[in-house]
């Protein structure tokens, strides 16, 4: 009898090592099993991911998407970063259960969109960031185009999916999709417009693997980043195969009021604003009677990041002068929206977006 106690308790020893947290290493029977890889391709990155670091790039060392890559690996995840100037190769990718594509600046070679298309043809699972650069081959390759201007807010209209989860509080900067394949799914949709919608988030299957696409860059100077993290988990975990077969009923949020307050007033739509190092920017609204402060955000055309993002107790707010000037190629496309904050510390609706544009810079010809 007690031989037979000693094999049983054995036996359920054995098991319980099988019982491990997600994420971290199994061993059974003598065998090790390794954590979930993913891979993030910064190698195209013109300072979205990697800024401040600019000729040596090293994932310990502080960059901006640092925070990200640790928060994934807090998930117990083997998270691997790709420096700029990397090439890309049909075994990198294939080597991983995840690439997380950062948006892109610098082109890829023939070679490497070449490698992206084999590899996601053999089952490689991708979540493709983009932002507005009309460079980007590699969504191109797959037939998708993103819009050249940035807008901050939150997705109002979705479907029922699991990369869907976590959307209906994320007030972010979004670059809209303006073209996808005829096969692409259509997930997320910034506003609730049926004439103008404006689409942020899909999917599209390609051969034994698929794409998960979304304007979005996730590099986000907030501490939670559970939204990046949810896709990426979704997409670890979910074959092809199950991601078509979730239910696909649109959810809808009750539409806001067109004219709720506050209603903007200066700058004037499409108004010229002066250069930064020039004068300053001057932001009014009309007053909440029942606010006790509000938000402002002031968003450049392609940018990731607001230039503002503020609570102020005034209905006006001053962007002061300084050093520093708007590059040519950003002048035009600028966005600025305002939110009330009211006394129970609730946030009422965003006003619509109002575009202004900036002044060109003015070189004095030397004497």
């Amino acid at each position: 009898m007690t031989s037979t106690k000693s094999i049983l308790i054995a036996v359920c020893l054995a098991g319980l090592l099988l019982i491990v947290n997600p994420g971290e290493t199994v061993q059974a029977q003598g065998r090790a099993e390794k954590p979930l890889r993913v891979l993030i391709d910064a190698s195209k990155d013109g300072g979205v991911w990697w800024f401040p670091q600019h000729k040596t790039f090293d994932q310990k060392q502080k960059h901006q998407g640092k925070i990200v890559a640790d928060f994934l690996r807090g998930q117990g995840w083997e998270v691997t970063e790709l420096p700029r100037g990397e090439v890309i190769t049909f075994e990198k990718l294939r080597d991983t259960d995840v690439v997380v594509r950062v948006p892109a600046y610098y082109s890829y070679t023939p070679d490497e969109l070449l490698a992206y298309e084999a590899s996601v043809a053999a089952g490689t699972r991708v979540l493709l960031l983009c932002d507005g650069n009309r460079n980007d081959s590699l969504a191109h390759m797959f037939g998708l185009r993103f819009e050249s201007l940035s807008r901050f807010g939150s997705v109002r209209q979705w479907v029922r999916h699991p990369l869907t989860a976590g959307l209906k509080k994320q007030d972010l900067t979004w670059t809209s999709i303006s073209e996808a394949p005829s096969n692409a799914v259509l997930l997320a949709w910034l506003g609730l417009s049926e004439t103008n919608p404006r689409p942020v988030l899909g999917y599209l299957t390609y051969g034994k693997g698929y794409l998960v696409f979304v304007g979005q860059a996730l590099v986000s100077r907030h501490p939670n980043h559970s939204f990046a993290a949810g896709l990426v988990n979704t997409i670890l975990h979910h074959t092809p195969e199950e991601i078509r077969q979730h239910s696909m009923a649109v959810r809808r949020v009750p539409e806001e009021p067109l004219e709720s307050l506050p209603r903007l007033l200066e700058p004037a739509p499409d108004a010229t604003l002066p250069q930064r190092e020039i004068g300053a920017w001057r932001f009014d609204w009309e007053d909440d009677p029942a606010a006790k402060g509000y938000e402002l955000v002031v968003l450049g055309p392609a940018a990731v990041f607001p230039i503002v993002n503020t609570v102020t107790t005034s209905s006006e707010y001053v962007v002061p002068a300084r050093d520093g000037y708007i590059a040519d190629h950003n002048l035009l496309g600028w966005s600025w929206r305002v939110r009330s904050q009211y006394l129970n510390g609730t946030w009422g609706p965003w006003s619509r977006v109002r575009r202004f544009n900036v002044s060109p810079r003015i070189i004095k010809a030397p004497n």
